[in-house]
């Protein structure tokens, strides 16, 4: 079996530079739909990456804590002054009812297991806590973002079996609103609502959207494997696919909201 949870390893640069330019906006868009006040509160990123939601939350006056996979991810959080630590979604190395809430933004839709990464927040947030959990909406193929992984097969990418795992087989668990709230009901989640909002991500020109793209996780360690001036002719020639006819970066995203059940709830 293809080990997801291996799979960031090593891209926060790359992450960083490139696709954060599509996630840190996506990121401030699902800490603006949290269902409680986050002054002053203890929310668990999880699946951090290099840090936007966390980010987020310090806007919001929020005390963030990252947990992510990636060794590389954390230490760049850590660097920035984002406490956190490496851990697996579905089994936190954090105690009982340590957080006041969670917030887990496009990984619930890379673990195998979407319910028990659930009801592992379930474990960890106090009671009448909230957990959000977001995931991009099932859709058709994008015209730039084929565009650009033709580009790579034509200069010799193949995309990795994690990624063709997590697209064709983890995805469809939870990117339609039924499915995502089914993981939710399932995880003993409760008030659960799931709102789709197509997002303006800002990423319109053929040269953002490439740069963009090139710095995701199944992409970034192809492109930075490359001699210099091959990757210069890849984003070159990915550029040029783009432009042939641009398609703005405009994902559709499912926001799940919910709360922790209350001990006196379920006495009732």
């Amino acid at each position: 079996m293809v080990d997801i949870s291996s799979a960031y390893e090593g891209v926060a640069e790359a992450w960083a530079t490139g696709a954060a330019r599509l996630y840190d906006p996506l990121a401030r868009a699902i800490v603006g739909e949290y269902p409680i006040l986050l002054e002053g509160r203890r929310i668990l990123d999880l699946g951090a990456g290099t840090g936007a939601v966390s980010r987020a939350l310090l806007e919001r006056g929020a005390e963030p804590f990252a947990i992510d996979s990636a060794h590389d991810m954390i230490a760049h959080c850590n660097a920035r002054g984002i406490r956190g630590s490496v851990g697996d979604l579905l089994e936190l190395p954090l105690p009982d009812a340590s957080f006041d809430g969670a917030i887990a933004a496009f990984s619930l839709s890379h673990v195998s297991d979407p319910v028990r990464a659930l009801r592992e927040a379930v474990r960890v947030v106090r009671e009448d806590g909230a957990v959000v959990a977001a995931v991009f909406a099932a859709s058709s193929p994008h015209r730039s973002k084929t565009a650009i992984e033709e580009t790579a097969v034509a200069f010799g990418y193949a995309p990795p079996d994690w990624y063709v795992r997590v697209k064709r087989d983890v995805e469809p668990l939870t990117n339609t609103s039924d499915a995502l709230q089914h993981c939710a009901h399932l995880a003993g989640l409760a008030d659960v609502s799931v709102i789709e909002r197509t997002m303006n991500s800002g990423l319109d020109t053929p040269e953002e959207i490439v740069a963009s793209r090139l710095g995701m996780a199944h992409l970034a360690p192809f492109v930075a494997a490359l001699p210099p001036h091959r990757r210069e002719a890849l984003v070159a020639a990915a550029i040029a696919a783009v432009a042939e006819d641009p398609q703005p970066l405009r994902p559709a995203l499912l926001i799940m909201c919910s709360r922790i059940r209350s001990i006196r709830s379920l006495a009732l």
